[in-house]
């Protein structure tokens, strides 16, 4: 029972460590941009967002309540997850960059925007290892690296938003 207190208590300080650098980098973007190109970020974002949201096809309950029932097919489960997140990573870029290319065909700053933002759906397939630690009450270690990446990928993230507005 400790274990799963423990656990929930990273899961807990995992989402408000994401919050809390979250509404600060929203806020010194918002600054930067002012209202026009922060509504144009917020579009290419909410794009991104969706498909994102999308991008794991709703595989993680169930991959978690596999790897708790049989662990004899932990190498499987987790490879095929790997696999399937891996390629609707690359579809669903694909197709956010095309939706925002029909729906701002004429606006090149919000398309640019989009692409940035984009590129984080390539990467979504490296949180299938989260799913196996969860499902062993240990995610201590992947909220140390997933936070560190974010705060990494936020600061990579501004840098390239800056750099192209500057």
């Amino acid at each position: 029972m400790k274990k799963i207190i423990i656990n929930s208590f990273w899961l807990v300080f995992d989402k408000i460590i994401k919050l809390s650098f979250g509404l600060i980098i929203g806020i010194g973007i918002a600054r930067y941009f002012g209202p026009e190109i922060f509504g144009k970020y917020n579009f290419a974002n909410s794009i991104v967002v969706l498909f994102g949201t999308v991008l794991p096809l709703g595989t993680e309950a169930i991959l978690i309540r596999e790897l708790v029932k049989d662990y004899n097919k932990n190498e499987e489960l987790l490879s095929f997850s790997f696999y399937l997140h891996f390629l609707s990573g690359i579809v669903f870029f694909i197709a956010s960059i095309f939706l925002l290319y029909v729906l701002k065909f004429e606006d090149t700053t919000t398309f640019n925007i989009g692409l940035i933002l984009a590129f984080s759906l390539l990467f979504r397939f490296l949180s299938v290892p989260r799913y196996f630690f969860e499902s062993r009450t240990e995610i201590k270690y992947i909220i140390y690296i997933e936070n560190s990446l974010f705060l990494l990928f936020s600061l990579i993230r501004i840098g390239l938003l800056y750099f192209s507005y500057d």
